[in-house]
């Protein structure tokens, strides 16, 4: 019969082995292989996962864990109606994570793996118009941003806070960021806040969406309005669960501006000061300031 000592250091050592630490699922992670990042509007919806470039490279699992599903759609009659094309899922704790798209298989179900074990390669089976690797974590039902697990990669170069601009029914006022002195405004009720911020892309890639975006108004007596918007999570559809697309981004200019909110004005000062911090997700950051009052 097995001693109670037994059970606990057998369940200790499960423990260990599917809790440790996550890392990227191709070896030498480099920050130009990310061509699509967590929270990037995708088809009216937040993308939940990123997408990462590399066609017939070996895919690895983020973590140690148990592979509780595998598709192969070679093996179906209707491979065209499987969007993620061959894909595997794995179990680690709380954590389960989704490889899309791949070439190859090489792995099934049920399986122990761990970050040595090569599950695939890189395709573009399925839907996909290219090769690239659709890598999604959840936990616990709630899609997370795999910055927040992973090791970063080597990323140096701070974000770009390209426009702002300040609105109020038809009126609209860009504020350059680069741009120094005093703006004025004309006197109105609220203006929403409207900001082209991104992480600056490798050459050749697209622009990625930021980790956080942080937007402060401030008077003599402090700040009065403040909007902090984390691309961390998706429940449902909708960023941190709150809100959608529509709500996060408009089309201004040809380009996705992040709503930052409405601004309503109770108290009229003689001068505000309007900052925008863009963090990216190496954890570099960048800060613009404006000033500006109302004539």
């Amino acid at each position: 019969m097995m001693s109670k000592f037994s059970k606990i250091s057998i369940l200790c050592l499960c423990f260990v082995s599917l809790a440790g630490a996550f890392d990227w699922p191709i070896k030498n992670f480099q920050d130009k292989y990310l061509v699509k990042a967590f929270g990037e509007a995708h088809k009216n919806k937040f993308f939940p996962g990123v997408a990462i470039a590399g066609g017939g490279t070996t895919v690895y699992p983020v973590g140690t864990g148990e592979v509780i599903f595998y598709q192969d759609y070679e093996d179906t009659p209707y491979p065209q109606t499987l969007g993620p094309g061959k894909y595997i899922v794995i179990q680690h704790g709380k954590i389960r994570s989704y490889y899309g798209y791949l070439k190859s298989l090489m792995v099934q179900a049920p399986f122990v793996v761990d970050q040595q074990r090569g599950i695939g390669e890189i395709g573009n089976s399925g839907s996909a118009s290219r090769e690239h690797l659709f890598l999604s974590l959840k936990k616990e039902g709630t899609y997370i941003n795999p910055f927040t697990l992973f090791k970063g990669a080597e990323d140096k170069k701070p974000p770009i806070i390209k426009d702002i601009i300040v609105k109020s029914g038809f009126y609209q006022k860009l504020l350059s960021p680069q741009a120094t002195g005093r703006v004025a405004l004309p006197l109105r009720s609220s203006y929403d806040i409207f900001i082209n911020a991104f992480d600056e892309p490798e050459a050749g890639r697209s622009r990625r969406q930021l980790k956080t975006l942080k937007v402060y108004i401030s008077d003599s007596q402090g700040v009065v309005f403040e909007k902090i918007i984390d691309f961390d999570t998706i429940v449902r559809g909708k960023l941190g669960g709150l809100k959608t697309v529509q709500e996060i981004y408009a089309r201004i200019w040809n380009e996705n501006f992040i709503f930052a909110g409405k601004w309503e004005d109770k108290e009229r000062r003689e001068v505000y000061t309007l900052k925008v911090i863009a963090i990216d997700q190496g954890n570099n950051r960048t800060v613009a300031e404006r000033v500006f009052y109302f004539r």
